[in-house]
């Protein structure tokens, strides 16, 4: 079998050009310089791998040590691009091309394993290949900045090591160690982890007893290092994103927001792909492939116990189902192989219309698994649309563009926590508790209009402005719903700014916005002109 036969070469081909066009796409022009930006909360991370490339420590103000970040490991590649001193608006577009180069890594690994498992039929690496390659979920979080890539493929690669490990007595130290130093990327990479080591233990005839000690002490050891490191630089046992996300809320409304996500994902899936791949798993015994079944029914538990991921509205799989959607691509190409192949038995036409039938079959099949909300999610796909989060990003820079003409000294407030902070640097308040103690360990509060057993918004739910404005008094901020009544008393000595139909409130008495209050009048002169003409 050759390592890159034509098709997968096709593949990747296709995969290259799609994804530089896709990071054009997310790219935007702001004053006539291009700019890249990664999701905002990969811009956290990217403040934070700033902040210690310059001396200022793993913080996201300088020297205030709140750890509001969960992938530490990530966050310390990215400050290798920083040390290397390259322009802003291009740093991001390091982070992105690392996204597809993780991206072809995982396509070469998931062809190696259907081709492994199914040896003479090769239109099934072919499908599980191109449905990873253009699965739009996987390919938004990996190319705008997100760890979901490098952690998927480490996922992959110990999969890829399970079919060869049938009646082995070694142990396999390097796939142990690389999942263990996983949980460094994301905490959360135990889920998996632990499914994997399971899947090694027990591999086919062998019991390896030897691979399940060394796992456990890998891992604890890891973990235990990483708990340590944590209290002696932040002072806590846990991130600050765990207080935030996970207590002050009742379990059973987390919970239950979470299966209702679970349940959306699995509706926008199609679930009777999911079923004939289950059917199919239990008629075709393989390890592998029930390792592969159980690392996605793992991730869909997990985001279902942690209330689903905050951008679960978007109706594809969230940051914690994209893990494990790849290899699951295997399981659903072989049913749906097993389908066909009854199907054609039976129907001689079909079987004369396989060179037609089957392009036209995986074309249906990427369309129906990136068919999200009311498929608008193909106007993405097709990149007909810019991707996921483009205007947002681009909203956020021409604000830290305009925050950049405040003094250094300056205070801002924001709900945006990633890309305003990252362009402006200056001091920042975090609204929304990200990169605050005390407001991460607030009570979450539940709108009183919306049914509170779906409302649970993850990092979205907890915020006090009276101590974020009264308290803080930040000159500016930036992000507020100013139809809020509390606000609206809070806002007393603001006065309204509004910047390209961007609305912030400035400090009536701060002596430190006489620049940026000449940009807000500038901008507005400018606006006044184009309308008279």
């Amino acid at each position: 079998m050759s390592r890159f036969p034509k098709p997968l070469r096709f593949i990747l081909l296709f995969l290259l050009l799609y994804s530089g066009f896709f990071i054009f796409r997310s790219s935007f022009v702001i004053e006539s310089t291009r700019y890249f930006c990664l999701f905002d909360d990969a811009m956290i991370s990217m403040q934070y791998a700033q902040n210690l490339a310059q001396g200022h420590g793993l913080t996201w103000n300088a020297y205030e040590k709140v750890e509001g970040i969960t992938n530490p490991l990530w966050t310390l590649g990215m400050a290798l691009f920083h040390i290397a001193d390259i322009p802003h608006n291009y740093t991001s577009l390091c982070i992105q091309i690392l996204g597809f180069l993780f991206l072809s890594l995982q396509c070469i690994l998931i062809w190696n394993i259907s081709e492994r498992l199914f040896p003479t039929i090769q239109i099934i690496p072919i499908v599980a290949t191109i449905c990873t390659a253009m699965y739009l979920p996987f390919l938004t979080w990996s190319l705008t900045g997100m760890e979901v890539s490098v952690c998927a493929l480490i996922i992959t690669y110990v999969l890829s090591k399970i079919e060869s490990y049938s009646d082995s007595k070694a142990v396999l130290w390097k796939e142990i160690m690389l999942l263990a130093l996983g949980t460094c990327i994301r905490i959360d990479m135990i889920v998996p982890g632990v499914i994997l080591l399971a899947a090694l233990t027990i591999k086919s005839r062998v019991f390896h007893g030897r691979t399940l000690i060394i796992g456990i002490i890998s891992f604890a050891g890891i973990l235990g290092l990483q708990t340590l490191l944590r209290w002696n630089y932040y002072g806590e046992i846990l991130p600050n994103t765990y207080y935030l996300k996970m207590t002050g809320i009742a379990p059973l409304y987390r919970i239950t927001r979470g299966l209702f996500s679970t349940a959306k994902f699995i509706f926008f899936f199609n679930p009777f792909l999911i079923f004939f791949s289950f059917t199919y798993l239990v008629k075709n015994r393989n390890s592998t492939l029930y390792a592969i079944a159980a690392l996605f029914i793992a991730q869909l538990c997990y985001s279902s116990y942690v209330g689903g991921d905050a951008w679960d509205w978007w109706g594809g799989a969230n940051r914690y189902v994209a893990l494990a959607i790849s290899p699951f691509f295997i399981v659903i190409a072989a049913s749906l192989y097993h389908i066909y192949t009854r199907i054609e038995n039976s129907y001689t036409l079909i079987k004369k219309k396989r060179k037609i039938l089957i392009p036209l079959a995986i074309a249906l099949l990427l369309i129906q698994i990136n068919f999200q909300r009311d498929g608008s999610s193909l106007a993405t796909w097709l990149l007909v649309d810019t991707p996921f989060g483009t205007e947002d990003n681009k909203r956020n820079v021409e604000i830290a563009l305009l925050l950049q003409h405040t003094s250094p000294q300056a205070t801002i407030a924001t709900a945006t926590a990633g890309s305003i902070h990252y362009f402006t640097q200056r001091t920042m308040f975090d609204m929304l508790g990200k990169n605050d103690l005390y407001i991460a360990r607030l009570p979450a509060i539940i709108p009183k209009n919306k049914n509170k057993y779906i409302s649970f918004h993850p990092g979205h739910n907890k915020f006090d402005y009276r101590y974020s404005i009264e308290e803080k008094k930040p000159d500016v901020i930036a992000g507020i719903d100013e139809n809020d009544s509390q606000v609206k008393t809070l806002l007393v000595g603001y006065r309204r700014d509004v910047y390209k139909n961007h609305v912030l409130y400035s400090k009536i008495e701060s002596t430190l916005l006489t620049d940026y209050r000449k940009k807000i009048l500038t901008s507005q002169n400018e606006r006044n002109d184009n309308e008279h003409r």
